[in-house]
């Protein structure tokens, strides 16, 4: 279908000619060109050696130290789509649950 549009036909012509959606002709072409979204490698590299200095930094705490320590301008979507790509997530803490302690305090009773 791509080779038609290149032809010079209108893409109304060619949906109304193979019964399809102009959508569907759109993902259609979407799904064949780029599989998997663009890294910047020296960004990851970056990153990847914020995240073996401090291991429970997540996408957001990475993102700030690259913005604000070391200058450099990023969007915060950029860093969680490549810490998620990579498989980079924050190694989480265990936090202890709240248990409340048992009080030995005598209650007072009604003569």
């Amino acid at each position: 279908m791509m080779k038609i549009k290149n032809d010079g036909y209108p893409l109304t012509v060619i949906s109304r000619a193979f019964d399809i959606n102009r959508s569907t002709y759109y993902k259609r072409s979407v799904d064949k060109g780029q599989s998997s979204p663009m890294l910047d490698e020296d960004l990851a590299k970056k990153i990847r050696l914020i995240l073996d200095k401090e291991e429970t930094f997540g996408y957001r705490r990475v993102w700030a130290h690259l913005r604000f320590k070391e200058g450099i301008d990023v969007n915060v979507k950029k860093v969680h789509r490549i810490m998620k790509l990579k498989s980079w997530q924050c190694k989480l803490w265990n936090r202890p649950c709240y248990v409340p302690k048992a009080v030995d305090v005598k209650k007072s009773t009604v003569e």
